[in-house]
């Protein structure tokens, strides 16, 4: 649940204000990880409800993340390959402010300020 990472993960984290995604996934290591439904995202700072979820991944279900370097497109697409990766992008860029769904075509940041996941490589559907 994104809004667990938001009212939980404190260490490095600031909630909505932001924070780093090597931060939320320590704290995903050592905790239950819930699903959306069991905790819903409110788009706001909140006290942190994680130990009422219903469902999720258990704790020690979460087992280590590797980052991949950002300039390796290749190791990237290896990634996306085996699992979602979560990755940071430049949202303040029109082609992200319009889009709407399907797949990403507008061009690459360097202001990275907003994380995503990426769970496929320039196919939809297939």
């Amino acid at each position: 649940s994104e809004q667990q990472l938001v009212d939980c993960s404190k260490n490095g984290n600031m909630g909505c204000n932001g924070g780093a995604m090597d931060s939320a996934f320590e704290y995903e290591e050592g905790t239950v990880v819930c699903t959306e439904d069991s905790y819903p995202y409110t788009a706001k700072n909140g006290v942190c409800h994680a130990a009422r979820c219903t469902s999720g991944i258990p704790k020690g279900g979460v087992v280590g993340f590797k980052d991949v370097a950002g300039d390796d497109e290749e190791a990237l697409m290896d990634a996306v390959a085996q699992q979602p990766v979560s990755v940071a992008i430049e949202a303040d860029q029109m082609a992200f402010q319009l889009y709407k769904g399907g797949v990403m075509n507008g061009t690459c940041g360097t202001k990275l300020d907003h994380g995503v996941v990426a769970v496929g490589d320039g196919v939809q559907d297939g």
